[in-house]
């Protein structure tokens, strides 16, 4: 029971160095995008504000993507032979932030489609992997 609460409040500490990690990259990117342009025309200080917030936002849409599971039908053709139903799956990110609750979602989802093979690709097993 121990080894579960030490590893809940280490999950979440990773969880919120990420989503820290990512805000200030983003806002690194925004400052040096008013930096330039402040080389070609006259910008205020307000337009720094205007950076932090644009870095917030993203980092917010990140964080409701993240959990987000998009279905897209694509029909692949090989030469004159029937057409077959590819499904593709990338960057599951086994771990960290994929519970075992969301991949039986995928699991679910992939076994509702009609599908003739199924691709998994991208990064697939991530810190920790083995407590989910």
């Amino acid at each position: 029971m121990r080894k579960v609460k030490k590893y809940i409040k280490t999950h979440r500490l990773y969880a919120i160095c990420n989503v820290i990690l990512c805000f200030l990259i983003y806002m690194i990117i925004g400052f040096l995008v008013v930096d330039i342009m402040s080389m070609v025309i006259s910008i205020d200080v307000y337009s720094y504000i205007f950076a932090i917030v644009i870095s917030v936002l993203v980092t917010i849409y990140g964080i409701i993507k993240a959990k987000h599971i998009c279905v897209k039908m694509e029909n692949v053709c090989i030469g004159d032979t029937k057409s077959i139903q590819v499904a593709f799956l990338s960057d599951i990110h086994i771990g960290n932030f994929m519970k075992s609750y969301q991949l039986d979602k995928i699991v679910k989802k992939v076994k509702c489609l009609t599908v003739d093979y199924v691709f998994i690709v991208g990064m697939h097993l991530t810190m920790m992997f083995l407590n989910i």
